[in-house]
C-alpha cells in the first residue's frame, strides 16, 4: 500500500513539475493558433523586402481583410505593407512587433479593433498561445505578475494538453512538426505558392494565401448575417492601453516614425448615430490627441453596407476592401511626410527575424 501511495505521489509530483517547468520556463507546442506565428513569419519576410519610407498598417484581422495595399502603394507612391494579424493578440505584443519592423521615415497606422482599446487582462486564449509559441510575451512580466496571470487563466484544458504533449509527440509526431515549422521552411513554401498560387481549400488565414504586400486574396462572398459592433464602441480607452499606446507613440517619434490611428469597419444595420455615439467617438479621439496622434478617418466613414461584409463583423469582402482602401488613400494624401529628395537612397528594409 505504501509503495502504491509513493508511486501516486511521485506521479503527481512529476505532473506538477512538468506543468510548472513548461508554464514558467519555456515554449511547449500544445494545440493553439499556430497559424499566427506562421503568418507573422511570412509578414516579416515580406517586410524585409520593402524599402523605407513605407506605410505600415497594423491591427487585427480587419486589417488583413480590409486593405488593398497594392492599390494604396500605387496611388500614394509609397511602399505599403499590411501587418494585420488577429484580434485576440495583446496590444503590447502588436506594438512590439511594429517596433521591430519600422525604420526612420516610416508611417505606422494603428487600425485597431475595439478590444485593443478596452481589454487589457490576460485571457485563457492568450495564455494558451503564449505557452505554445509566444512565451516572450509572458517572460516580460515579473514572477508575481506571471503567477497572477496563470492563477486566473491557466485552465484544466491547457494543463491537460501540456501533460499529454510527450505522448502526442510519440503517437502523432506530424502534428508537432506542423506546429513547429521554421521560418525558412514557411518562406520557401510561400515563395513557391506566390509564383503559382497553388489551390488551397481554406481561405483567408492561411499564411500562403498572402500576396506580396501581406494582403489576403480577395474574397467576394457576403457570409456574415449577425449584428455589427455598436457604433458607440469603443466608448473609452483603458488606462493601461493609454500607457502602452502613449509610450509607443513617443518611441516612434524618437525614431522619426509618424503614428496615426484609423477606425475599424462598422456595419450599416439599422443603428442610429445618436448623441451618445457622437460623444463617445469624440472622447476617444480626444484621448488619442492627448497621446500625440490623431485619427485619419471617422466612424461614419467606416460604416459599410452588409453586402460589403465577408464572414465576421470586422472582415470586408473585395468590394468593401476597395472602398476602404480608397478612403484610406484620400485620408492619407495630405498626411504623408514629403517624399525623399531626388537621388537620395531609400532606407534598407528591416531584416527578417529568424524567429516568428
Amino acid at each position: 500500500m505504501k509503495a502504491y501511495l509513493l508511486k501516486v505521489i511521485l506521479m503527481a509530483a512529476s505532473v506538477v513539475f512538468l506543468v510548472g517547468a513548461v508554464v514558467f520556463s519555456f515554449r511547449a507546442p500544445i494545440p493553439a493558433e499556430h497559424w499566427i506565428p506562421q503568418n507573422i513569419a511570412i509578414r516579416k519576410y515580406i517586410n524585409s523586402r520593402i524599402h523605407s519610407p513605407k506605410i505600415y498598417i497594423t491591427g487585427g484581422s480587419s486589417v488583413m481583410f480590409g486593405f488593398d495595399t497594392g492599390l494604396i502603394e500605387r496611388e500614394l507612391k509609397r511602399p505599403t505593407i499590411s501587418f494585420g494579424i488577429n484580434i485576440g493578440l495583446r496590444l503590447e505584443y502588436l506594438l512590439d512587433l511594429a517596433r521591430s519592423q519600422v525604420n526612420p521615415g516610416d508611417v505606422v497606422v494603428l487600425a485597431l479593433e475595439s478590444n485593443f482599446y478596452t481589454d487589457t487582462e490576460w485571457t485563457p486564449w492568450q495564455t494558451r498561445n503564449a505557452i505554445a509559441w509566444n512565451y516572450e510575451s509572458l517572460s516580460k512580466n515579473t514572477a508575481n505578475e506571471t503567477f497572477s496571470i496563470y492563477s486566473k487563466t491557466l485552465s484544466s484544458e491547457i494543463v491537460k494538453d501540456i501533460v499529454y504533449l510527450p505522448i502526442e509527440a510519440v503517437v502523432n509526431p506530424s502534428a508537432i512538426t506542423a506546429r513547429t515549422r521554421t521560418p525558412e521552411s514557411l518562406i520557401e513554401e510561400y515563395e513557391k505558392n506566390i509564383a503559382g498560387r497553388l489551390p488551397y481549400a481554406f481561405k483567408g488565414y492561411h499564411p500562403f494565401l498572402l500576396d506580396a504586400h501581406g494582403d489576403v486574396l480577395p474574397l467576394t462572398e457576403q457570409l456574415y448575417k449577425d449584428k455589427g459592433m455598436p457604433w458607440a464602441d469603443p466608448e473609452t480607452i483603458h488606462p493601461a492601453a493609454v500607457t502602452w499606446l502613449t509610450q509607443f507613440i513617443q518611441d516612434m517619434k524618437a525614431r522619426q516614425v509618424t503614428v496615426y490611428f484609423a477606425n475599424f469597419p462598422y456595419i450599416l444595420d439599422g443603428q442610429v448615430a445618436d448623441a451618445k455615439t457622437q460623444e463617445r467617438e469624440a472622447y476617444v479621439r480626444g484621448v488619442v490627441k492627448q497621446m500625440g496622434s490623431e485619427f485619419i478617418d471617422t466612424r461614419e466613414q467606416l460604416r459599410f453596407p452588409r453586402e460589403m461584409i465577408y464572414d465576421t463583423m470586422y472582415h470586408l469582402n473585395a468590394m468593401g476592401r476597395e472602398r476602404r482602401s480608397r478612403l484610406f488613400i484620400e485620408c492619407m494624401r495630405n498626411r504623408l511626410p514629403p517624399p525623399a529628395a531626388p537621388g537620395s537612397a531609400p532606407v534598407p528594409p528591416v531584416s527578417a527575424s529568424p524567429q516568428p
